[in-house]
Order: structure tokens, then sequence, then C-alpha cells
């Protein structure tokens, strides 16, 4: 029901606390008026009477200062429906080529050949459920695949170029009741190494022989990092509780417990897990980020010290990174929007460079990535992983 013009009128309405507000309404004299300049030159609001206020200054490029400026950025949309095209994993072979996988509804397998450029080409479909699926390669250049099942087991799948679409050979199950959380190779070998899905259970699979061995779980109370990395001497490294690095002995075949623990704010080591890890050719350095905190640090495993480089980001966890051929590091950071950020060794120099948005041939934003790797060129790709999801491709300047 509409109230009577008469008692709005008699109404008395509260005084605003702020400076700006209704109460220059019915004033005469504009002597009492002060103006106030509000971001844009074109907009001026009236001040309350006794208030002085001056031009609030901004850089010139505040409206663009959030969004990756250097470099050139473009994107690639997936021929896979929503919710099942979220990319959580992407590795390149010895000829240039990427593939990805996806997780949601279903588990895709996809690959984008540079060299051609013409459009994302989905090759291989899984119908399971999954949270993360992994991808690696090995030295013949056959692609393994693994999964996180939102329920039950799941089986190592293979994928070798060259054969038609959805030929992914089913292999064993690692662990039994258990899915996959994470596989990592050295491409100049046929062995992968993996971590279960729920106790985190270390396993290593021959891709010659198929065979699989597997090892007793990182901890007994299943508390793991789903991130592994593989050096060029053959070694495996990743963390188990909390942010305790651990190394696998390739040669003795011995899961190797140590006393080094990745960096986390006072008070905050029960809640952070690492989240990357990745080998630097350049220096020799193993990089890696954490969950909850956000920081990143480097790991000498010739000297056994971690270094704190701090947080790029203001933002808790550091999602995925790569190394570029000139040993640069780029990385995604943040929750819900993520940012990009850079560190040059060289110069320990670390910046915030923006989120990744571009206008063409749509606009769009990236909100959340998973996955990251190096193009033989230098390109870097992203992958998206959100309800519909894309591939990004980065041009550092």
């Amino acid at each position: 029901m509409p109230i009577p013009l008469n008692v709005l009128r008699e109404k008395k309405w509260p005084v605003p606390c702020h400076p700006i507000g209704r109460e220059v309404i019915g004033k005469r004299n504009l002597s009492e008026f002060t103006s106030l300049s509000h971001f844009t030159p074109d907009m001026e609001f009236i001040a309350r009477k006794g208030y002085q206020y001056g031009h609030y200054p901004m850089p010139f490029d505040y409206l663009e200062s959030h969004i990756v400026r250097e470099g050139t950025l473009k994107i690639l949309p997936l021929p896979i429906p929503p919710e099942e095209c979220g990319i959580t994993s992407l590795v390149v072979d010895k000829t240039g080529r990427v593939f990805g996988s996806t997780a949601g509804r279903r588990c895709h397998l996809f690959l984008w050949d540079p060299k051609e450029k013409k459009h994302i080409v989905k090759i291989g479909t899984i119908d399971t459920a999954c949270t993360k699926s992994s991808l690696a390669i090995v030295s013949d250049g056959s692609i393994l695949l693994g999964i996180k099942p939102t329920s039950g087991e799941s089986p190592l799948y293979r994928y070798v170029p060259g054969y038609s679409s959805n030929h992914l050979e089913k292999l064993a199950v690692p662990v039994r009741g258990e899915g996959i959380a994470v596989l990592a190779a050295d491409s100049d070998a046929s062995c992968v190494y993996g971590l279960s899905s729920i106790t985190g259970t270390f396993f290593y699979f021959d891709n010659k022989t198929n065979y699989v061995k597997v090892f007793e779980p990182l901890d007994e109370h299943n508390l793991f990092s789903e991130v592994l990395v593989v050096t060029p001497d053959g070694d495996v490294y990743g963390g188990c509780r909390w942010t305790e690095i651990f190394r696998y002995d390739h040669i003795n075949e011995q899961i190797q417990r140590t006393i080094i623990v990745a960096p986390s704010l006072a008070g905050r080591k029960m809640y952070n897990r690492i989240s990357m890890l990745i080998f630097n050719q350049k220096d020799g350095y193993i990089y890696g980020g954490t969950s909850s905190d956000g920081l990143l640090f480097r790991f000498s495993p010739n000297l056994k010290e971690v270094i704190s480089l701090g947080k790029p980001l203001a933002v808790p966890s550091i999602r995925c990174c790569v190394v570029t051929p000139n040993g640069d590091l780029y990385g995604i950071g943040g929750k819900e929007m993520c940012h990009l950020f850079r560190y040059l060794p060289d110069k320990c120099d670390m910046r915030d460079m923006g989120i990744l948005s571009v206008a063409s041939p749509r606009h769009w934003d990236g909100y959340e990535f998973d996955a990251a790797v190096t193009g033989l060129e230098g390109e870097i790709y992203f992958g998206e992983n959100d309800r519909i999801s894309h591939l990004f491709i980065y041009y550092p300047a």
C-alpha cells in the first residue's frame, strides 16, 4: 500500500553520519556547498557544510591495472560440454603438441597442435565422474592418465598417439579401492610415478613391461600433498604430512622421509599442503608453493635446504607454475579470481601480473586455473578449471 505524501513530509528522517548525503536538500545559499571530484572528472558530489574535499589522485591506468598487460594472451574453446571441461592437467610432447585432461561429470583427453593452429581435438573420454585428472608422458610418447573419482577405484589409462579417438587402453588399478591423485614421469624414461587418492600410497608403473610396484602410504593419517616432481637424476620428490618433503631414491627404490619442511606462516603449518612443485633446469632448484598461505619457496636437492621467497600474491594458494626456457617462473595463485605472477630468479624480482583477461574473439576473464605447461617456443599454456573452461595461451613479453 502506498504511503500518503503528507505522512512522508511529516516524517523525521535520520541525519546521515557521512559527509555526503541528503542534508543538502532545501539549502539555498550556494556558498554553503563544496564539491568533491570522485574518480572520474565528469562526476561530482555535493559535500556537507564544513567539509573540504579536493581531487583524489588516481593512476592513469587505474581501470586496467588489474589485468595482465605484459605479453600477448589468447584463448581456445574446448569441444567438451560444460561441467566436464575443467582442465586439471597439461603436458607437452617432444614435437610440441599439448595434451590436456579434464575433470567433472566425465573425464576427457584432448589435443592441441600449435603447428596446425586449427582447433582443439577431443581424443578420449572416460565415463566416470572425477574431481581431478593427471597426465604423464614417457619416453616413447605414450600418455598415461589417472583420475581421482568421486567414489570407488580407478585404473591407469594409456593413450598412444597415432591411434583413433577414444582409444584409451585400460591398465591396472595401482591401489585397490582408490583412484589416482597425481602422476609424474621423466619424459626420457619409461616409469611413471603416482600417489593413490585416499591413503597417499606411492607407486610406480613401468610402461614397457606394464609392471606396477606399490609402496607404503606416505603417512599413517593419510595426510599428504597431491604433487610430485621428478628430477633429472631420476629421484622423485613430494609432500607428505603437512608440508614435509619426502624423497624417493629410484636406485635403491626407497622412500626417504626428511626433516625438511616447506615454509608456513606462524601457527599455520597444520593447515598447509604443498600445492605445487616444479624443477628448474636453469638453476637446479625445485620450486614449490603452499596451499593455505600461498608462499613460494625454493628447495635445493643437493644442499637439502629450503628458502622461502615470500608471497607473490595477496591471496592464498599457489595452484600451478611453469619454468620458461630462460629460467623465469610464471605461476597462478588465488581462489575464485586467480592472478598471474612472475618470479625472476636472477634478479630476485617477484611481481603480480594481474588476472588473465581477453577481449577477442569474445570477452572472457579467467577465474580459476589448475594446470600449466611451457611449449617448445616458450609460450605458456594455462588450463582453466571452471564450469565452462578454455585453454589460455600466454606469450611473455
